[in-house]
């Protein structure tokens, strides 16, 4: 009998972290006895000073550009090509950036077998949401892979929590929340990513797991802005975003349980982004930049400050504005509304973060 097989899909930061958690797992723990010992990576193939990014994965074992100077597991094989890496796969674990989503989802619909179609399960990690302009709809990320591949509800999985990419590759302690309306798949995830540094709570409500871990990147943006400006905001900003957050969600999202915001999905995420995350230090350079200049580039920023990363909070600041223009309730969500006008209409952030109430309701 072959042994069940599972695939990581990108290899940004959290990507690998996962990637060396799960590889990690795999060694010690007797519940997984039943998987191969190796982790599949999927990453799209770079040259790094001459070298293949997956040879230096695969022989020096270090991501040497998007997580440099932690030593990864030697269980661990990165692969540029989709198709290997999803032979024999039975879980499948996306991590990659959300603007990319459906493209990739697509790719592996077409190298699914007819039986993994009807067995494997997915869980996404990647943070953001879909809105089609021309149809007018908004999806969540899971909601895009299942349209894609066809894969049942039962077999859909959704993980987000207070995790920085760099402190889960370091075994800090770390609490996550795996969302999937199958205990069974709820069981089955546990056992992959639980240990004694990363701790995972269940849910049924994958909408809200999806949601926190999108909105709060816009917030961090917002946080971050306050900060490189210099405004005596941050900690309204943060209580406001997260009604906003709450709001969004149970309003235009339809999730079921609003609860879920205010823990480590939610209110946890947005804390501990607002403090460290990769969107929190984005907006600080965005801030310090508009203060000095009066401009700024987003692309060149990115660059500059998250080393090739993305931000994924730009994506979704743009398409929950559109989301909350369609539904014509913009001013009812100021913080959103003011990411969106300082990164996309040039707005003074100063004077939109100083213009408005924030009235925690």
């Amino acid at each position: 009998m072959k042994t069940k097989k599972i695939s990581v899909i990108g290899a940004g930061n959290w990507g690998t972290a996962i990637a060396r958690l799960i590889a990690n797992n795999l060694i010690s723990k007797k519940e997984l006895k039943g998987y191969d010992k190796n982790v599949t990576l999927w990453l799209y193939e770079e040259i790094i000073k001459g070298k293949k990014l997956s040879d230096i994965i695969n022989t020096e074992h270090v991501n040497v550009k998007y997580l440099p100077g932690v030593r990864l597991p030697k269980n661990i094989i990165a692969i540029p090509e989709l198709r290997k890496v999803l032979e024999r796969v039975c879980v499948i674990v996306m991590v990659v950036p959300h603007e990319f989503y459906r493209r990739i989802s697509k790719e592996i619909a077409k190298y699914l077998t007819k039986e993994q179609k009807n067995s494997v399960i997915m869980v996404s990690l990647s943070k953001g949401i879909e809105f089609d302009e021309r149809k007018k709809t908004l999806k969540r990320l899971t909601e895009v892979f299942r349209e894609e591949t066809s894969l049942g509800q039962s077999q859909i999985a959704a993980l987000s929590g207070p995790n920085i990419a760099n402190d889960v590759a370091s075994d800090i302690p770390a609490l996550t929340v795996i969302a999937s309306q199958s205990r069974k798949t709820q069981q089955r995830l546990y056992d992959i990513f639980n240990n004694k540094n990363f701790k995972v709570e269940l849910t049924r409500d994958v909408a809200a797991i999806e949601f926190g871990g999108a909105l709060k990147n816009v917030i961090a943006l917002a946080a971050g802005i306050t900060e490189g400006l210099d405004l005596n905001r941050k900690k309204s900003v943060i209580e406001q975003g997260r009604i906003e957050m709450k709001r969004f969600g149970t309003t235009i999202g339809h999730v079921t349980d609003s609860s879920v915001f205010d823990g480590p999905s939610g209110k946890g995420d947005l804390a501990v982004s607002c403090k460290k995350g990769r969107n929190r230090k984005l907006g600080v350079a965005l801030g310090k930049k508009w203060k000095e200049t009066g401009s700024f580039s987003i692309k060149a920023l990115e660059k500059e400050v998250l080393k090739g990363q993305k931000s994924q909070g730009i994506g979704t600041a743009r398409e929950v504005y559109e989301v909350l223009q369609e539904n014509n309730v913009v001013d009812e969500f100021p913080i959103f509304k003011a990411v969106y006008e300082m990164l996309f209409k040039k707005k003074d952030a100063a004077k939109i973060f100083e213009s408005f109430n924030y009235r925690f309701t």
